[in-house]
């Protein structure tokens, strides 16, 4: 069974840690539970860490209305997909 984790916050570079420890918990628990890779955690904060300081150091964010959403699809084994982007809610 997939399960799929969505968060979304502002895009400030100090809710980096707190997602990241997070993302960090859902990979120990797959190497705990089901041996997944062991370089898993390293592989998804490095990436997730890059594109998060990426998105706070290029956004033009005057109104202080775009967010970060970081998506997280997870199987029994390992994680099927992540996901970080910029959206702007006033786009919608």
């Amino acid at each position: 069974m997939k399960e799929c984790l969505i968060i979304t916050v502002p895009c400030n570079l100090r809710f980096r840690d707190p997602v990241g420890a997070l993302l960090r918990q859902i990979c120990l628990e797959l190497e705990r539970t089901n041996g997944s890779e062991p370089n898993l955690k390293h592989h998804v904060l490095s990436a997730f860490n890059e594109s998060f300081n990426n998105l706070t150091r290029h956004a033009v964010d005057e109104s202080g209305e775009i967010e970060i959403e970081v998506d997280v699809v997870v199987d029994e084994n390992h994680i099927v997909h992540h996901q970080i982007r910029q959206i702007d809610p006033t786009d919608f």
